[in-house]
């Protein structure tokens, strides 16, 4: 099931040599240069949770590397949210790195890191506010053992459509993801949730609350968490390790 909530198109700008010659960036399968501007909008869908890339880093080298991902949080719009999920883990802040405490360690010579399916998922999603404000992010990739550097920009244009009327679960997320097995599902309201696994059985029914609701999965591997409310609905994936 393939559940890639935006739409790809980019746009290079001031193209140059890549800084970070240690690291590959893709985002959504395209190869990222430096000063790279990638145009994410918002498609008609009815599962709608938000725009998400899907970051992919491979260590090119012949040796370990400690990577750092960031965006600049200034500048966000009232209202809207940006998330960060990547090496192993999902961070309220808007950096994230190979060492950070609960996160893996450094990449290993032509290791994946974020390949879709993977046990290291790695994403930027952008919720956008009511107005429907875009944003640009403007992020960077950081070979910390070279002290190398990709800089690029993610301009989010959210787009008029089916996807607003679905609004009222935008605010449902999953954390931490990868997990142990614990992990918490924020629902906006009450919802019914499905959680099935990457073959289409299904695992788990239940109701949640609104707010903060702690689930637990036993065997790992990959899980979609489908929530229900109102007519709409979200799929979430989750990595169990």
């Amino acid at each position: 099931m393939k559940k890639i909530l935006g739409l790809l198109a980019a746009a290079f700008v001031g193209l140059g040599v890549v800084s970070a010659q240690n690291l590959k960036l893709e985002v959504n399968g395209q190869v990222i240069t430096d000063g790279a501007t990638i145009i994410m909008q918002e498609p008609d869908f009815d599962q709608w949770a938000g725009i998400e890339c899907l970051i992919q880093i491979t260590n090119i080298s012949d040796k370990e590397i400690d990577a750092r991902l960031e965006y600049e949080a200034e500048g966000i719009p009232e209202g809207a949210s940006l998330s960060l999920c990547g090496f192993g883990t999902c961070v309220t802040s808007n950096v994230i790195e190979t060492g950070m405490p609960n996160t893996r360690g450094p990449l290993q010579p032509g290791e994946v890191c974020g390949a879709e399916g993977g046990m290291d998922p790695m994403h930027l999603a952008y919720i956008p506010n009511e107005a429907l404000d875009d944003f640009i992010a403007h992020c960077m990739l950081t070979d910390k053992t070279d002290n190398q550097t990709i800089k690029f920009n993610i301009h989010f244009i959210p787009k008029e459509g089916t996807a607003n009327e679905n609004r009222e679960l935008a605010g449902v997320s999953v954390y931490p993801n990868p997990t142990a097995g614990v992990f918490s599902l924020t629902a906006p309201r009450r919802a019914h949730v499905e959680i099935f696994s990457a073959n289409g059985q299904v695992i788990k029914q239940m109701e949640v609350a609104a707010g903060e609701n702690a689930l637990q999965l036993t065997n790992s591997g990959i899980y979609f968490v489908r929530v229900r409310a109102n007519g709409k609905e979200v799929v979430k994936r989750v990595v169990v390790r």
